[in-house]
C-alpha cells in the first residue's frame, strides 16, 4: 500500500488568500489564510483590481510562513503536487494564485492539479484536523453551495 500523497494548495479565487497542506484522505497539516473584508468594506464590495494586487503580496507570504511552520518544516519535502483553484473567480486573483503555484511546482518538478473553486467549497466537507478525524459525511447526500455569484447543487452517492 502506498503512503497518502501530499499537496500544497493555493486558493485566491476572489478576497482572501489561502495556503494549505493536505493529505490524501483530507487530513490539513496546515494552513494560512489572508481576509481582504476590512480593505474592500471601504468600497462596499470586492474590487477586482485591489483583490488581485492584495493575493501578489499575500499568497507568497502565506505559503512561505506554512512552510516555516512545525508541519511546513517537517512535511515539505514530502509534498507530491500543487493543487490550485483555476475558476470560477475574478480572473486577476485567479491568476495571481496560478501564477505562484505553477511557479513553485515548475522549480520542484511537481504536477498542478486545477480545482475548480465550487468543488472546492463543496469537498471541505470532508477536510479535518485532530478533532474531527473520524468524522465523515453520510452518503448519499444533497449538496447546496452557494459562494458569491456562484450556485452549485449535487448529488452524491
Amino acid at each position: 500500500m502506498s503512503k497518502p500523497r501530499l499537496i500544497l494548495a493555493v486558493e485566491s479565487s476572489c478576497d482572501e488568500s489561502a495556503v494549505a497542506l493536505v493529505r490524501e484522505g483530507g487530513e490539513v497539516l496546515a494552513e494560512r489564510v489572508a481576509s481582504q473584508s476590512d480593505l474592500h468594506a471601504i468600497s462596499g464590495g470586492v474590487v477586482p483590481e485591489v483583490a488581485a494586487r492584495e493575493h501578489q503580496l499575500w499568497v507568497p507570504r502565506l505559503l512561505d510562513e506554512m512552510l516555516r511552520s512545525d508541519a511546513g518544516r517537517t512535511h515539505a519535502a514530502e509534498i507530491d503536487a500543487v493543487g490550485v483553484t483555476t475558476g470560477p473567480g475574478l480572473i486577476g486573483s485567479l491568476l495571481v494564485g496560478a501564477g505562484v503555484a505553477a511557479a513553485w511546482a515548475w522549480g520542484r518538478g511537481l504536477p498542478i492539479v486545477p480545482v475548480n473553486h465550487l468543488e472546492g467549497h463543496f469537498r471541505a466537507a470532508w477536510l479535518r484536523d485532530a478533532a474531527f478525524a473520524g468524522v465523515r459525511p453520510q452518503l448519499p447526500a444533497i449538496g447546496l453551495v452557494v459562494s458569491g455569484g456562484h450556485t452549485l447543487i449535487v448529488h452524491v452517492g
